[in-house]
């Protein structure tokens, strides 16, 4: 599958690098208006970094698989921006089994 926008949801399922989160190097959209992330982990590995222009410092969220001891476990994680969180560039340097929805405002 291909990173896509459904709707006001961009569906992420593939790490991208340095490149625009949907549409690659040819990303026609250039304003985020985002409203919440939510993650789903497959797996115990799963694992999600969304950046904005620069991958290497720009961290908005990181989220994976949790252990809460105990047998606890939770494979789907969220977090909100109540105002919004306005970008110019969404990226994705790490993406390991599972799918990221981010919500647009």
């Amino acid at each position: 599958m291909a990173n896509r926008l459904f709707d006001n949801v961009i569906i992420i399922d593939s790490a991208m690098g340095n490149l625009s989160a949907v549409g690659g190097t040819s990303a026609n959209i250039t304003n985020y208006n985002i409203q919440a992330i939510g993650f789903w982990a497959g797996t115990t590995l799963g694992n999600v970094v969304l950046t904005g222009a620069d991958t290497g410092l720009d961290h908005i969220v990181h989220l994976g698989y949790v252990t809460a001891g105990s047998g606890i476990y939770s494979s789907w994680h969220s977090h909100s921006f109540p105002l919004g969180l306005r970008l110019s560039a969404l990226k994705v340097p790490t993406l390991t089994a599972g799918t990221a929805f981010v919500y647009l405002a």
